[in-house]
């Protein structure tokens, strides 16, 4: 769990400056210098891995989904594909999370469109609409599912998604 600093531009070429994220699960994130990486778990058993990536200067109690398109603020989540608890493994991979999480925002009165979306991963987009209107993109990756979440499918999100990059993929955190 460690920002990797700042790469600059190439020889010869400008290019702008990128910083590089390295999750606990052994995935790369690329997103531009002015912004910022927060990791964090979601769980005490510190499987569910969140990283907030966001400009430099977002107030720290700005960080809920309403203000994600205000402040350009997208999450990544990323856990194990097979998911061990207490009552035994199940999977969460791709196929299994496109077919809860229509269901489960049913529920709480939100619905979504779902398509599938490029990407060198099996990859689905859900267009969310409700009380908060998001976008998440859900990728299954060799070990490990990751769900990018933003207010809207713009070129920020596009690009962070195509950054991903499995450079030592594990479903164990921690490396």
């Amino acid at each position: 769990m460690a920002g990797l600093g700042t790469a600059g531009a190439k020889e010869g070429k400008s290019a702008p400056a990128v910083n590089m994220f390295m999750g606990n699960y052994g995935y790369l994130l690329e997103f531009p210098a002015t912004h910022t990486a927060l990791p964090s778990f979601d769980d005490p058993g510190k499987t569910m891995e969140r990283v907030m990536i966001y400009p430099k200067g977002t107030p720290a109690d700005k960080m809920g989904e309403e203000n994600y398109g205000k402040y350009g603020i997208i999450r990544v989540e990323a856990a194990p594909i097979m998911v061990r608890t207490e009552r035994g493994s199940f999977r969460a991979g791709l196929k299994e999370l496109t077919e809860i999480i229509p269901q489960a925002l049913k529920k709480g009165g939100e619905k979504c469109k779902v398509e599938k979306f490029a990407s060198p991963f099996p990859a689905n987009k859900f267009t969310i609409t409700g009380r908060t209107p998001l976008v998440q993109v859900v990728l299954e990756g060799k070990l490990v599912t990751y769900i990018f979440t933003a207010a809207k499918d713009d070129a920020a999100l596009r690009k962070l998604i195509k950054s991903l990059k499995e450079v030592a993929p594990s479903d164990k955190p921690g490396m």
